[in-house]
């Protein structure tokens, strides 16, 4: 018995394009992340760190979801039940994506609250 045709191109041609498109963003971050460390000699090590975490974070970020790409594509190809399921290589890299977004704009909310004028900074939420 032949299995029914399953048109992937539409799914799968969108996530070869968008991972492809996602590691050479990872390659001008890790570029930006070498040009800074060269460049900024002065800055406090608190930013250093901070740089040297979210680009860790990305990297494991970017593994997983070159891994879940390949398991999709590669691994799992002519296995459409596999696509039910989320693979721990894909969730991994949505957590991360998650925490590196959650980390990133924490970090522009502190640098807004600094520039603010100090008149400006006990602002609440109002009801």
């Amino acid at each position: 018995m032949l299995l029914p045709h399953i048109d992937i191109t539409s799914t799968f041609g969108t996530t070869l394009i968008g991972s492809s498109i996602a590691m050479m963003l990872y390659g001008l971050t890790t570029l930006q992340t070498y040009l800074y460390y060269t460049n900024c000699l002065e800055d406090p090590r608190s930013t250093k760190a901070f740089v040297a975490i979210i680009w860790v974070l990305d990297s494991l970020h970017s593994a997983f979801m070159v891994y879940s790409v390949y398991f999709y594509l590669v691994l799992s190809y002519f296995n459409p039940a596999s696509l039910a399921v989320g693979h721990w290589s894909l969730n991994l890299s949505i957590a991360f994506n998650t925490v590196i977004s959650c980390i990133v704009q924490i970090f522009f909310l502190i640098r807004i609250h600094q520039c603010l004028p100090f008149y400006f900074r006990p602002c609440y939420p109002v009801k």
